[in-house]
Parts: structure tokens; C-alpha cells; sequence
């Protein structure tokens, strides 16, 4: 019997390079897949098993419509096993003392506040059955700070003080709650980097290379997975070895020297 038979995940940010995959992974381990995103799957990729994934379109950062979709979802499939955050938003390279109100907003409701929403609304329906699984995304940004990522970094160290709380305070209940903290993983928003930026980090990790989608969504399985059940609380880097490193994913320049005075 496929690991996830028979389980309802919700998987958020579905529609991104990593979180497609992740959909298409659990569901491939036998689970009903609740793919949400703003601009949801058009179609459903085959998964070759039993499991099936059902597009969801979803704003994380709407409270009242968070709740509305969550408790249509547990009515509609009679349960609620496994959830991923992976929603985010990444991308703005801004120095602290220029990130706007509305910059800072956005990257706080979509990186932090959507995932407390996800959460505080399925918890209820994995209490009730007394299992669940809840994956959050933070970044390695959020331990080692992010240079002209404050916003950012900022947002993904408050999901790592989230992710514990859950753990502490839902572990009797037989939930489990850890977060992924990916390094520089090959998707299409990294190829927008600069390459010497690339080139770089590359130099600076460990492992001498970028990470894979598969790589992080292979984490993301092994934490849902049934028999990691005594996993709770913790923080996984999937980044090559960069935390053991002075690792910078940036270009410093004379320009971005802060004013002085």
C-alpha cells in the first residue's frame, strides 16, 4: 500500500517549480492533493498511482476566505491529514533602510501570515483524528540572516518560531510540525539572478552546486510520511552545506555601503 494512501493533503504555492513538485510527489505516495495557489493548476498532471489532486484557488493571505476553503475541503473529503506551506514570495533585493511599507507588507502576509492562517484553520480537523503532519518553508535566510533581504529573512525566522510553537504545543495530539530551509535550488526565480551572483554562491557551498526541486521535495515527503512521526519541532536545511559556511547569496558592491552618520 502506497505510504500516503487514503490521506488529504493541502499543499500551498502549488503552482511554483517546488511546490508543483511536491503535489505531484505526495500524490504519487497515494494521497488526495489539495493543490492551492493563487492561479491554481490548470490540469493534473498523471501521478501513475492511486492518488488524485484537486486545483484549489486560494489568496493564503485572506483569513476569512483561508477558513471558508478549509472547512468546504474537510466537509467535502471528511478529513485533513497533511499540510505544506509553501507559498512565498522571494525576489525583492532591497537594502533595509529602502524596503518600502507596502514591500514589507506583502512579504509578512504571503510568507508568515499565510502559513498562521493555513494552519490555525486545519488544525482543528487533525486534532479531531488525533494525526497530522504540517510542513513549513522557511529559507536558510532565516538563521543566517539575508543580505538585502531583511523582509524576507525577517518573515521566514518568524515561520521557524511558528513552526516550534506548533510542535510544542500539538505534539500530544499526535501532530508534528517542521520546516524545510532550502539554499539556492535551480528554479526559474534563481536564473533571474545575476549570474556572477551564481556563480558565486555556487563557489561558497559545500557541495560545489546548486540544489534540485526533487531534493527539497524529497524532504518534504519524508516529513509526511507516517513513520516520521518522532520528527517534531526541527529545522532541516536542504542547501548543500551552505549553514556550515559563511554563505552569502549576493554581489556586494561600494554602492550599498550604508550612509554614514
Amino acid at each position: 500500500m502506497p505510504a500516503l494512501q487514503d490521506r488529504v493533503a493541502i499543499v500551498t504555492g502549488a503552482s511554483g517549480a517546488i511546490g508543483s513538485d511536491v503535489v505531484t510527489r505526495l500524490a504519487g505516495a497515494g494521497a488526495t492533493v489539495i493543490a492551492v495557489d493563487v492561479r491554481p493548476p490548470a490540469t493534473a498532471p498523471d501521478t501513475g498511482s492511486d492518488g488524485a489532486i484537486i486545483p484549489v484557488a486560494l489568496d493564503v493571505t485572506d483569513a476569512p476566505a483561508v477558513s471558508r476553503a478549509v472547512a468546504d475541503l474537510a466537509d467535502r473529503l471528511e478529513r485533513i491529514d497533511i499540510l505544506v506551506n509553501a507559498a512565498g514570495v522571494f525576489g525583492d533585493m532591497t537594502r533595509t533602510d529602502r524596503i518600502d511599507t507596502a514591500t514589507w507588507d506583502r512579504y509578512v502576509k504571503v510568507n508568515l501570515s499565510g502559513p498562521f492562517y493555513m494552519i490555525r484553520a486545519v488544525l482543528p480537523h487533525m486534532v479531531s483524528r488525533q494525526w497530522g503532519r504540517i510542513v513549513n518553508f522557511s529559507s536558510i535566510s532565516a538563521t543566517k540572516g539575508g543580505y538585502k533581504q531583511a523582509h524576507y529573512a525577517s518573515a521566514k525566522a518568524g515561520l521557524i518560531g511558528l513552526t516550534r510553537s506548533i510542535a510544542l504545543e500539538f505534539a500530544p495530539a499526535g501532530l508534528t510540525c517542521n520546516a524545510v530551509l532550502p539554499g539556492p535550488i535551480v528554479t526559474p526565480a534563481l536564473r533571474r539572478a545575476p549570474p556572477d551572483v551564481i556563480e558565486a554562491a555556487r563557489g561558497r557551498i559545500p557541495a560545489g552546486r546548486l540544489g534540485t526541486i526533487s531534493e527539497v521535495a524529497a524532504v518534504v515527503a519524508f516529513l509526511v510520511d507516517p513513520e516520521a512521526g518522532y520528527v517534531n519541532g526541527v529545522s532541516i536545511p536542504v542547501d548543500g552545506g551552505a549553514m556550515l559556511l559563511q554563505f552569502r547569496f549576493a554581489r556586494r558592491s561600494r554602492h550599498d555601503r550604508p550612509p554614514a552618520g
